[in-house]
Order: structure tokens, then C-alpha cells, then sequence
């Protein structure tokens, strides 16, 4: 039982610390950070979502990324792997077996780990 709650004050903590990721691109002059980032502009454009949503990013440069979502209270429900192109990428998440909530998505590559909330009504 503690692990549970430990765990999810850590989802809590982590989503409220990577969600306020305001970055708005790459050429962005005032974000000095953007210089070295492969994963901007990132967002669910359903949200909240109800049978469907499509999170899109942008990437500078080809690579593999791993697009999570955690349940605040099961865990991990879902682990993709993609290869992003350069340029505008999205992934379709299909609302299937998730009950109602509050979730958070992370798209992750071996540098950068950027997560945002997501609620399925």
C-alpha cells in the first residue's frame, strides 16, 4: 500500500514538473534550452479525450522514441515504440480498455523525457 502511494505522489510530482514544459520550438531565441532539444511541441490535440486523441510532437532529427502512459493508480498502461521522422510526428491513442481519469503521457528518447497530463472522460 505505501508503494502505491509513493508511487503516485511520484506521477503527481513528475507531471506537475514536466507538464510546465512552455517551450514553443526550436528557433524559439528566449528558450537558450531549446538549442539542444530533439522533442518540441508536444501536445494531445483531443484532451480531454473520449474515444480517441493524437499526441503530436516535433522532432529535429530522426530517432526512436517511446511514447508511455501511466495510470495514476495501475502503473504503466501502455509502452510504444516509434520511429520519429524529422518534422511533425503523431501517434494515435485509441481510448480501449482505460477507464475514466487522470493519466499522464511521456514521450521519451536516451536524452529527453518530456510527460503531459492527459483525462479520458
Amino acid at each position: 500500500m505505501l508503494r502505491k502511494i509513493l508511487f503516485t505522489l511520484f506521477l503527481i510530482l513528475s507531471s506537475v514538473i514536466y507538464s510546465q514544459d512552455t517551450s514553443s520550438g526550436y528557433n524559439n531565441n528566449n528558450d537558450v534550452d531549446n538549442i539542444n532539444k530533439t522533442i518540441i511541441d508536444v501536445k494531445a490535440s483531443i484532451n480531454p479525450m473520449v474515444s480517441h486523441t493524437n499526441i503530436i510532437f516535433e522532432s529535429t532529427k530522426k530517432q526512436n522514441i517511446i511514447i508511455k502512459l501511466y495510470s495514476l493508480t495501475k502503473g504503466i498502461v501502455l509502452n510504444r515504440y516509434i520511429k520519429a521522422k524529422i518534422g511533425q510526428n503523431s501517434f494515435l491513442l485509441s481510448r480501449e480498455n482505460l477507464k475514466a481519469g487522470m493519466y499522464i503521457y511521456s514521450i521519451q528518447n536516451e536524452k529527453e523525457l518530456i510527460s503531459k497530463r492527459l483525462v479520458i472522460r
